[in-house]
């Protein structure tokens, strides 16, 4: 631990409050690193208002479900953030999804809106969407047969198809926006008892199971895995579990918000990749999947990095004597399920 989090910890109870607050005594930290893609706190906090005030104008409002289809990206955050400060509620979909799997899922959350990227590794969300949304083509129609909730489609893109709106462009200012006071007023009327997302799990033995996190919920979690790591807002975090499950979320972003720490990632799954990512961004915590930390362990590089910043996390048994920390609080193991 670098220092005693449990004085510094923001103890947020709704999203509101945590943005409002990390922005305010961080604002110049990074709140996410991917690859070379950067966004500090007063970045997020400005550019999710913006983005809350186009949902407002659209219709969305408190309680109206809005789904993302995002990877893990500067993109997932400002999505979430703007939607939980207005009282709507976040359903992340796993982007492993196929397009039948979206088109369940689509209907089973009651999507009132989706925002999707258009593409992400080897997957291609504008080809999944239009196969599980076949009205959708060539615009999208007041009802579609298919999801007759859905109304309203938002790409991360410069460029949109004709059936989305592109959002988070660098010319998204000039899409419609309700007033800032309108956001003043949707963010007041956000409660701790407001639902924030719905979550699936992975459907490992069955169909997926869409579970409902209130903001206390989540950010109560959030202030307890801060605690438990040490958390600061030096902290820089490596962690390839994606937001649209808890890991990711309740275990990784949202602690690191009520510390102003950072948190990071890359897409490359390359042991060798990563290694260098976490050398270059002088990485504090590993906190991915304990398989991952044991394929970098195997890596024939890994004895001659330099890994002196690594203060716990999963791969503390695997540095050299001289490098481990000198407590077993900073070795983390961690067990949790999407229903609690």
């Amino acid at each position: 631990m670098t220092q005693d989090s449990s004085t510094s910890l923001l103890e947020a109870r709704t999203v509101v409050e945590l943005i409002a607050g990390a922005s305010r005594r961080w604002p110049d930290n990074d709140l996410v690193v991917f690859d070379n893609h950067r966004l500090s706190y007063r970045e997020a906090a400005s550019r999710s208002a913006l983005l809350a005030r186009q949902l407002l104008a659209s219709g969305v409002g408190q309680g109206s479900h809005v789904g993302l289809l995002l990877a893990n990206s500067c993109e997932f955050v400002i999505s979430w953030l703007a939607i939980n400060r207005i009282g709507a509620v976040g359903v992340p979909l796993s982007t492993f999804s196929t397009a039948t799997e979206l088109r369940q899922l689509i209907v089973h959350a009651d999507l009132h809106s989706l925002i999707f990227q258009p593409a992400y590794l080897s997957h291609n969300y504008l080809e999944r969407l239009t196969e599980a949304l076949p009205s959708l083509q060539p615009a999208i129609e007041q009802n579609l047969p298919e999801a007759p909730f859905l109304r309203r489609l938002w790409i991360c893109a410069n460029s949109a198809p004709p059936w989305a709106c592109s959002v988070l462009s660098p010319d998204a200012a000039s899409t419609q926006a309700a007033s800032e006071s309108a956001l003043a007023a949707a963010e007041g009327a956000v409660t701790t008892n407001d639902p924030a997302a719905i979550i699936y799990t992975s459907g490992s033995t069955g169909e997926p199971k869409g579970v409902v996190h209130s903001q206390a919920s989540l950010l109560r979690q959030s202030i307890k895995q801060a605690r438990e790591k040490g958390l600061c807002a030096s902290d820089r975090i490596f962690s390839s579990m994606p937001f649209f499950w808890v890991g990711g979320l309740s275990y990784k972003l949202l602690p690191a918000m009520q510390a102003g720490a950072t948190v990071m990632g890359c897409a490359s799954s390359a042991p060798a990749d990563i290694l260098d990512f976490i050398e270059a961004e002088n990485i504090t915590l590993f906190l991915g999947w304990p398989h991952a930390a044991q394929a970098l362990e195997a890596d024939p590089s890994f004895a001659q990095r330099s890994l002196s910043k690594l203060r716990g996390g999963y791969l503390f048994g695997a540095l050299p004597p001289e490098q481990r920390p000198s407590s077993l609080a900073a070795v983390c193991n961690a067990l949790g399920m999407t229903e609690t």
